[in-house]
């Protein structure tokens, strides 16, 4: 277990919980280290960096996962699910990654993001607003169909209602925000490395969506995992935590 952090923007508190390579090692460096931010998906916690923050410790990485201000039912930071949207969830990131350049212990030259689903596609926002404060980005099944989602689902504005549910009560800002955002058209500003895994099975975001974003990144790579769904399982999962170390080693 990592340990426990706030980091304010305007009236609201993010919650992240933060691993250090050099926490329990006696006598360690206190060079500052490289970081990954963890960014969850919809409905999601911090805690979906549990699988990854021990491998990259190891590599010498600190993790920083934050709970997205309303982004879960669940969530440890403030914020109703009603007011999150992409672009809120976007302040958030930015927030946290100002936080992380003011703490000396952390390498502002060696930042990477990593984001699962919406997280992902909001990692991607941060990439296009900030594309000289981020080295590199993993992004796991990046819901990049949220725009034309919502532009289906309510064809006009007139149709959006003040609130309705998608897995958990969400606000009239989220279906606005999505369907004034192509993230497709927030792509071209970062010159880092990019790696995109996606599985073939996924019934919720289309894999022709990464195969998309692949070709419009500058430099993005595509890992193909058969078989898996939206949200990585067993083998799947280990198979992904593998290919975001290999990516960070080559990215260092």
């Amino acid at each position: 277990m990592g340990r426990e952090v706030l980091v304010s923007r305007g009236k609201q508190r993010i919650f992240a919980e933060v691993w250090h390579p050099h926490a329990h090692r006696e006598g360690a460096s206190r060079e500052p280290v490289p970081i990954v931010i963890m960014a969850h998906g919809l409905g999601g916690t911090h805690q979906w960096a549990h699988d990854f923050a021990p491998a990259f410790e190891d590599m010498g990485y600190a993790v920083l996962s934050l709970d997205f201000c309303g982004g879960a039912v669940g969530s440890r930071s403030t914020g109703d699910t009603t007011d999150m949207s992409v672009c809120t969830q976007t302040d958030d990131l930015e927030a946290v990654l100002d936080w992380v350049r003011d703490q000396p212990e952390f390498d502002a030259r060696r930042v990477v993001l990593m984001g699962q689903s919406q997280g992902a596609a909001v990692c991607t926002l941060l990439a296009d607003r900030c594309p000289d404060d981020i080295k590199a980005m993993v992004l796991c099944y990046p819901a990049y169909s949220i725009h034309d989602d919502m532009c289906r689902r309510y064809p006009s504005a007139d149709d959006v209602p003040e609130t309705f549910s998608m897995w958990m009560p969400l606000g009239r800002r989220y279906v606005l925000d999505a369907r004034a955002c192509d993230f497709f058209e927030h792509m071209g500003a970062f010159q880092g490395q990019v790696l995109i895994v996606h599985g073939t099975d996924d019934a919720l975001v289309p894999l022709s969506y990464s195969e998309r974003a692949t070709g419009t990144f500058a430099h993005a790579r595509l890992e193909v995992i058969e078989g898996g769904g939206h949200g990585f399982v067993g083998r799947a999962r280990k198979r992904v935590v593998m290919l975001s170390c290999a990516f960070l080693a080559a990215s260092a």
